[in-house]
């Protein structure tokens, strides 16, 4: 049996370094997959779950949005214009805050520690679209935000139950998390073992 040479085993760890690094491509794009939505490239729910477990320390507050009449936009203009829509605001609120996420549809949420959020309730957020017929659409969102805390879910519960109130008071409004108004959303052992209801899908006459 011949002697490997040095040539021989440099040119075997060399190969074994390009499969590592094949697999260590292919694991982060599988993991880029699972955690973010493919339409905006935004966290989506599992994605939220996981930098919130990181990072709830540095987190201040939450919010939800949904974008005013986006069933409109998606009846009038078309889904390929709903989802240049998507993309638009995506981008923006990727830029702005520490996470954003897509939840479904048009639901979206932000996570902040940088206090941004607080400037919501004076200039809710809107946007100028550029549509693929060469127009522009003028797009609001209703936002309800919540101070963080520990528990992830209870973070979004108040902010939901505040979007729902946003939503009450008037499209492209936003209103902090109030417990006087929501007194059963004040702790986490109030969350546990109940349906994944979203407190807004139990009223009626409320404009989306």
């Amino acid at each position: 049996m011949t002697a490997p040479t040095l040539d021989g085993l440099l040119a075997d760890l060399a190969r074994a370094e390009a499969r590592i690094a094949d697999q260590d491509r292919q694991i982060a794009v599988y993991r880029h997959r699972v955690t973010h939505d493919p339409l905006t490239g935004l966290l989506n729910r599992d994605g939220l779950s996981e930098a919130w477990a990181g990072d709830v320390d540095n987190c201040d507050a939450v919010a939800m949005l949904d974008l005013d009449r986006f069933k409109q936009i998606n009846d009038t203009h078309g889904h390929p214009a709903g989802d240049q829509v998507l993309q638009h605001v995506a981008a923006d609120l990727a830029i702005r805050y520490r996470h954003a996420v897509r939840l479904h549809g048009d639901e979206l949420v932000i996570v902040d520690c940088r206090g941004r959020l607080s400037g919501l309730v004076d200039v809710p957020p809107s946007w100028t679209v550029p549509l693929p017929d060469g127009t522009a659409l003028a797009v609001t969102a209703s936002v309800g935000i919540a101070r963080a805390v520990e528990s992830l879910k209870l973070s979004l519960a108040r902010a939901d139950a505040a979007l729902y109130d946003a939503k009450a008071a008037g499209r492209g409004t936003a209103c902090w998390w109030d417990r006087r108004r929501h007194p059963h959303l004040r702790t986490v052992e109030q969350l546990v073992d109940r349906p994944a209801v979203r407190l807004r899908d139990t009223r009626t006459g409320v404009a989306r």
